[in-house]
């Protein structure tokens, strides 16, 4: 297993076979609620290779159609019900892409996200309990993927029953810090196989190409304001998580709905976090979570996925997923 930072706590890895072939593949469908792909219609070639790749991965994925962003207007928001965040747009800032509206892409891409996470939603309320692998049609699978997610399946199974881990609402494939983390900074980590680690309610994250969606982690999507302040979903989720370092006024607009009843944070252990320089060692039991929070996120790595993008102009104008 490849060593992990001295300060990142650790605890021994679970087996589990790996299995191969159609034995672990059917482990996988078994495991998951339904994979999904979010595919542009006037994209066909696009869509079919990505299926072809999803499948050959061991996925038997349905296809969401995105909402593509060249055929939408305010009229067609009216019309459906969804409004963009006013305020997103600020002089000044420090960020460009926060210093311009959102573009008609990534409006129609936030929408096809919105959609998933409410049906997502609503096959919880119908009794499904298993994750689903949502994907966007630019993802590349590993050799193995089968085997791999289940390991990282596993992991998550082990780290919440077996060590007293949240329950993640999210799990992300696919991410990437949204600025650089400070010295001594990390976040517990539960081991997955011998190349990768699951970490636990990590600092904030960009990507929502490829993640993991869990029943009680739609309803809580689905029952944000989101529909009525889109902007764009790799700031949402990062929000929800771990607040935002770049946009206090998203942490404020998604604060976690009144009638929560988080814990209270253990500013105790955050002191001694901070005056040791390190996360605190433990005997079989995950360190609690030291910030209220409403929406649990984890993320694996390294990634476990990883995307093949068109330039950033292409996808901002059109809507590509």
């Amino acid at each position: 297993m490849a060593s992990a930072p001295s300060q990142v706590p650790r605890l021994e890895s679970g087996g589990m076979a790996s299995g191969d072939g159609v034995g672990v593949e059917a482990r996988m469908a078994s495991a998951l609620d339904r994979a999904v792909v979010i595919s542009l219609a006037r994209r066909p070639a696009k869509r079919a290779s990505m299926l072809g790749r999803a499948r050959a991965a061991g996925l038997q994925p349905a296809v969401f159609e995105a909402v593509d962003g060249s055929a939408i207007d305010t009229e067609w928001l009216r019309a459906h019900g969804y409004v963009v965040y006013d305020g997103w747009r600020i002089k000044g800032h420090p960020s460009r892409f926060m210093q311009r509206g959102l573009k008609w892409g990534e409006i129609g891409c936030a929408i096809s996200h919105l959609r998933v996470w409410e049906a997502a939603a609503a096959r919880a309320d119908c009794g499904e309990r298993r994750p689903t692998l949502v994907l966007e049609d630019d993802i590349l699978f590993p050799a193995g993927f089968a085997s791999k997610l289940m390991h990282v399946l596993d992991a998550i199974a082990r780290a919440t029953a077996e060590h007293g881990a949240t329950p993640p609402d999210l799990v992300y494939l696919l991410s990437k810090p949204i600025v650089a983390r400070k010295p001594g900074e990390a976040s517990p980590q539960f081991p997955v196989d011998e190349e990768r680690q699951l970490e636990l309610n990590p600092p904030a994250l960009w990507k929502a190409g490829a993640y993991l969606l869990y029943p009680a982690g739609a309803r809580k999507l689905a029952q944000t304001p989101y529909r009525a302040n889109l902007v764009p979903t790799d700031d949402l989720l990062p929000t929800l998580a771990a607040g935002h370092p770049l946009r206090a006024d998203l942490d404020a607009l998604f604060a976690p709905p009144p009638d929560y009843g988080a814990p209270a944070a253990d500013t105790g252990a955050e002191r001694r976090v901070q005056e040791a320089g390190s996360m605190p060692k433990f005997a079989g039991h995950i360190p609690p979570v030291t910030r209220s929070q409403w929406f649990i996120a984890y993320a694996v790595t390294p990634n476990l996925l990883t995307e093949c993008r068109l330039n950033m102009s292409d996808t901002e104008n059109s809507a590509e997923m």
